[in-house]
């Protein structure tokens, strides 16, 4: 099979000890509505013409996506791949969580910064408060398979 066809390559931040596999699969599906919002709805209110590649993919199925891989790895190794990405041409971005939650004990909290909370700590009335914070917890990568190949290769599959 030709392997010279536009991929999204989407990864999760599963170096994060919260990230459990549905908040995993949630940050996914965010890596993938990044790249859409980035590549064709922007393009598209801007009145500018979509790239290529980008029109190549959306057309692989009726329903206006193609194909998405999802590779895990180390969290620092994927972000120098999505730079390394990006200067070879390829669409490439870090998705940010503004509320990404998380759970701390009562003592904790108090201990946080308040400017580090995007969102007033709850308490969930058992000793523990339910946070959020801003949190890269995804990036994703899309251009050519072949040209990806040397950047991407060595990361596994997701299972």
């Amino acid at each position: 099979m030709e392997d010279n066809y536009p991929v999204l390559y989407v990864f999760v931040n599963t170096d994060l000890p919260s990230m459990n596999p549905g908040k995993a699969q949630a940050h996914s599906g965010h890596a993938a509505n990044a790249f859409i919002n980035k590549s064709a709805i922007q393009p598209m209110r801007a009145g500018k013409e979509l790239r290529h590649d980008v029109q190549t993919w959306m057309a692989e199925t009726p329903f206006g996506f193609g194909t998405q891989i999802n590779l895990k790895g180390d969290w620092n190794e994927i972000v120098h791949a999505v730079a390394n990405a990006a200067e070879a041409g390829a669409v490439a971005e870090l998705v940010i969580d503004p509320t990404y939650p998380y759970i701390v004990d009562k003592e904790i909290v108090k201990l946080i910064d308040p400017k580090v909370h995007t969102k007033i700590p709850f308490d969930l009335e058992d000793g523990r408060f339910l946070c959020c914070r801003q949190e890269v917890t995804a990036a994703y990568i899309f251009y050519f398979k072949n040209k990806l190949e040397p950047i991407v290769g060595k990361f596994p599959l997701h299972p």
